[in-house]
């Protein structure tokens, strides 16, 4: 199979155009909790432009993007013609771009000439399920060469930015659900059909918290590797962990929405019969 046959394959799986569409961040305005992360990007790899790109069938949406030139920062999206972050799908694995116009699969592309972009590391965003939706990238205007401490970083900020995104699938999961169990009619069968939601959405949710927590673990280590000599980073990215950490709690408690609600009353009972 060619590289394009492959690269085609995965961006039109079914399953994983499902996945990005469940996020429900698909075209949606800016919003402070995702640009606070490219932010941040920037301002750890020392770079000009971040962004979160999720990578559909025939383009690329930001979700974020900091630093791109106009009009692309206005329109917040791009033919995947002008897109690296295929490629970090495709593969489901970094990608890491020194020179973008020396690079064999990436040296025609139009994002170098229309959006200046010539370096480039990407990280992928990957569910718990193993889907890649897109990528979580910095780009320079210069050729640089990443280092091992440039990957680890954006690595981390990654995890943080998926655990981000799986909690917003959490909260429309259960807004959909409570919607759809808010129409039944009939008492007890709803009550049989809300315990079994809950219990696969426990399945669920019990998995998606598990990513939840290694996201805060990544952002307390990468701000424990700065606290000694950039206290104030430190301190943005521990402040980017624990909104992630109250999210997640606010999906904990948002579960017992799905529980059996009822008096208890004590009674004496006869045990033989």
């Amino acid at each position: 199979m060619s590289d394009e046959t492959l690269l085609s394959k995965v961006l039109r799986d079914e399953d994983r155009l499902l996945a990005l569409r469940r996020t429900g961040l698909l075209d949606t305005s800016p919003e402070e909790t995702f640009d606070r992360l490219t932010r941040m990007v920037c301002r750890l790899l020392g770079v000009p432009a971040a962004l979160v790109s999720l990578v559909e069938a025939d383009r690329q949406f930001f979700k974020s993007a900091v630093g791109l030139p106009q009009p692309w920062l206005l329109r917040r999206e791009t033919s995947l013609l002008h897109s690296f972050c295929q490629h970090v799908v495709a593969a489901g694995e970094p990608l890491l771009v020194q020179d973008a116009g020396h690079h064999p699969l990436l040296s025609g592309n139009l994002a170098i000439s229309e959006l200046g972009v010539v370096a480039y590391l990407g990280m992928p965003l990957i569910t718990p399920d193993g889907h890649t939706l897109g990528a979580l990238c910095a780009i320079h205007t210069e050729p640089r060469a990443w280092t091992s401490g440039d990957a680890a970083a954006l690595r981390d900020l990654a995890a943080v930015t998926m655990s981000e995104m799986t909690l917003r699938r959490l909260v429309v999961e259960m807004v959909e659900r409570g919607r759809r169990e808010a129409a039944e009619h009939e008492a007890t069968k709803a009550r049989v059909r809300r315990l079994e939601a809950l219990r696969r959405l426990a399945d669920g949710v019990g998995h998606d918290l598990a990513g939840v927590m290694q996201a805060v673990q990544s952002g307390v280590r990468l701000a424990g590797a700065r606290l000694g000599h950039d206290p104030a980073t430190a301190q943005s990215i521990l402040a980017l962990v624990n909104d992630v950490a109250r999210r997640g709690g606010a999906v904990a408690q948002r579960l017992t929405a799905f529980a059996p609600r009822g008096e208890l009353r004590p009674e004496a009972v006869e045990v033989a019969p």
